[in-house]
C-alpha cells in the first residue's frame, strides 16, 4: 500500500522545489506579516498564470508522461534559451518580441497565434504595462540556405 501511494509524493516535492527555485517562496521581501502575505499572494497568482498559460498554449512537450505540467524554468528555457530576441514597441503599442533564429519546432508560431487570438478577443492587454499586450514575430535572420523568413 505504501509503494502504491509513494508516487503521489513526487508532484508535491517537485511543486515545492518549483516554488522555491522559480518563485522564491522561501525569500519573502521583508519580515512584516503584510509583506510576507503579499509575497505569497503574488506567488499564487504567478503560479495560476503559468497553469493558465500551459492550458492555453497546449504544447505537448510541456506535459510529462504522467500528465504533470511543466514548471516555469522548463517553459522559460524552451521559449527563450538559445534564441536571439529583440524587444521593441510595435506600431499598435504592444510589446513586440522578434525571434531572430526562426522556429524549427513550431513552438513560437503556436505562441504567436495564441497572442493573436487573445488580441482579437481584446484579452491581450496588461494593465501594469500601460494596457500593452504582447506580439510575436519570427524571423530567420541567420539562415544562409533559405534567406530571411518572416512569420
Amino acid at each position: 500500500m505504501i509503494l502504491d501511494k509513494y508516487h503521489l509524493r513526487w508532484p508535491v516535492e517537485n511543486g515545492i522545489k518549483d516554488l522555491v527555485q522559480n518563485y522564491f517562496l522561501d525569500h519573502p521581501p521583508g519580515t512584516s506579516p503584510e509583506k510576507v502575505e503579499v509575497h505569497y499572494y503574488c506567488v499564487m497568482i504567478a503560479r495560476l498564470l503559468i497553469d493558465y498559460f500551459l492550458a492555453v498554449a497546449c504544447e505537448p512537450k510541456w506535459k510529462t508522461t504522467e500528465g504533470w505540467g511543466s514548471v516555469l524554468s522548463t517553459i522559460r528555457t524552451s521559449v527563450f534559451a538559445n534564441q536571439n530576441c529583440e524587444l521593441s514597441l510595435h506600431e499598435s503599442g504592444n510589446l513586440l518580441i522578434t525571434y531572430q533564429n526562426g522556429d524549427p519546432n513550431g513552438l513560437l508560431k503556436n505562441l504567436a497565434a495564441m497572442f493573436e487570438k487573445r488580441e482579437a478577443t481584446n484579452l491581450n492587454h496588461v494593465s501594469w504595462w500601460g494596457g500593452r499586450g504582447v506580439k510575436i514575430e519570427i524571423e530567420d535572420r541567420f539562415s544562409f540556405a533559405n534567406g530571411p523568413e518572416i512569420g
